[in-house]
C-alpha cells in the first residue's frame, strides 16, 4: 500500500492508563510537601537517525507480504527537557520520581513503497519512493525509582515507568521506479501526493538506572529499559479513490516488546549546573496484528498485519541544574 496517516490522542482513548499518570503526579506532588528533597531538571538537544517500517499480507494470507511501508528518518532534530524529584529524608527515602519529555522534527528522510505477487517478496510489481516532510517525533516518559548506594562510587536504581511515543509521516514529491501488472502507474515522478501515516505507542517498562561517580561528581550513568507495548497507526493514502479519506486504514497491534539502553557523561562546571552528553538507542518490534482497510464504499478488509518495527538513535548535549 502507499499513503499517509494521522495520530490520536492514546492517552483520551485509553483512559485508565491517563488516570495512572495523574496519579504519578499527584503524589509526586504529596511527597514533594511532606518530606525533604531536592529536584534535577536538564534539557538536552540532540540529532540521530531512525526508521520505522511495516508489512501486510494479503487477506488470504497469500501473498504473505503483500505491501511494505520503511519510513528512513534520516536527520532528526530532538529537543528534550525532563526533571527527577528526589526525597532525601523521612520513610521514602531514596524513592524519587521521574518525568522526561521531547519532541523532534524530521530534517530529511525518505519512504520506501514495495508490493510483491508472490509470497516471500518475490515477483516485485510495484516500487516507489517519496520525501518525508512535515514529520513530527514525540515521547514522554514518567517513572517512578529508588536509589540504592552500593558504595562511594556506585548507586544502583530500579525503576518502573510508563512511556507514550508518536511519529508522524507526511510524504510527498513520489517517484515510481517498478510498475508491473497489476499496477498501473506510469514510471517516474507522480503529482499531488500527500499522504500521511501516523503511529503511536503506549508502554509500561521496567528497568532502572547504574551511576558511576568519581573526580568529585563527576558522573557516568548507564541506563536500561525493557518496554512491553501496544500500536495503533491510522493512514490517510491521499491518491487511492478505492480507499476512504481521511482514515483510509488503520493498523493495531498489542504486546509488543521493546528496549531502551543510553550512557551519559555529567560534568560539574559551577556549583549545581552541570553538562552533559550522552548517546541513546530505542527499538520496538512486534508482530500478528491487524490491518483494517476503510474503503469509499464503506466496506472494510481485515488482513494480517505481519509485522512494525521502530528504532531510533540519538547523540545529546545538554545542561543539568540541581535545585
Amino acid at each position: 500500500m502507499s499513503e499517509n496517516l494521522t495520530i490520536d490522542s492514546g492517552c483520551l482513548e485509553k483512559p485508565w492508563r491517563l488516570c495512572w499518570l495523574i496519579v504519578l503526579v499527584v503524589a509526586s506532588t504529596h511527597l514533594r510537601a511532606e518530606y525533604e528533597g531536592h529536584l534535577d531538571a536538564y534539557m538536552n538537544l540532540g540529532y540521530g537517525s531512525g526508521q520505522l517500517d511495516w508489512n501486510i499480507a494479503d487477506s488470504d494470507g497469500h501473498p504473505n507480504v503483500l505491501s511494505e511501508l520503511i519510513f528512513n528518518a534520516d536527520d532528526v532534530v530532538i529537543l528534550e527537557l525532563g526533571g527527577r524529584l528526589f526525597i532525601d529524608s523521612g520513610p521514602l527515602k531514596h524513592v524519587f520520581g521521574e518525568m522526561r519529555g521531547w519532541a523532534g522534527m524530521i530534517e530529511d528522510g525518505t519512504s520506501e513503497d514495495r508490493d510483491w505477487n508472490s509470497d516471500n517478496r518475490e515477483d516485485l510489481y510495484s516500487f516507489s519512493r517519496s520525501e518525508l516532510y512535515g514529520h513530527k517525533l514525540k515521547k514522554f516518559s514518567l517513572a517512578l525509582g529508588y536509589r540504592l548506594p552500593l558504595n562511594d562510587m556506585l548507586t544502583l536504581s530500579p525503576m518502573v515507568g510508563y512511556a507514550y511515543s508518536s511519529q508522524s509521516m507526511q510524504v510527498r514529491n513520489g517517484f515510481q521506479l517498478v510498475s508491473e501488472s497489476p499496477s498501473t502507474a506510469d514510471l517516474g515522478p507522480f503529482d499531488d501526493l500527500d499522504s500521511s501515516y501516523n503511529a503511536e505507542w503506549w508502554s509500561f517498562w521496567v528497568g532502572g538506572e547504574v551511576v558511576f561517580s568519581f573526580a568529585e561528581q563527576h558522573d557516568i550513568l548507564l541506563r536500561v529499559e525493557l518496554h512491553a507495548a501496544d500500536y495503533e497507526a491510522k493512514a490517510n493514502w491521499n491518491l487511492r479513490n478505492d480507499l476512504a479519506h481521511p482514515v483510509s486504514f488503520r493498523h493495531d497491534m498489542d504486546d509488543q516488546k521493546g528496549y531502551l539502553i543510553g550512557i551519559r557523561y555529567r560534568y560539574p562546571i559551577y556549583q549545581s549546573l552541570s553538562i552533559t552528553a550522552g548517546i541513546e538507542y530505542e527499538k520496538l518490534e512486534g508482530d500478528d496484528g491487524t490491518d483494517t482497510i476503510f474503503l469509499s464504499d464503506s466496506t472494510t478488509i481485515v488482513s494480517p498485519l505481519n509485522e512494525v518495527n521502530w528504532e531510533l538513535t540519538r547523540f545529546n548535549v545538554g545542561a543539568n541544574y540541581r535545585f
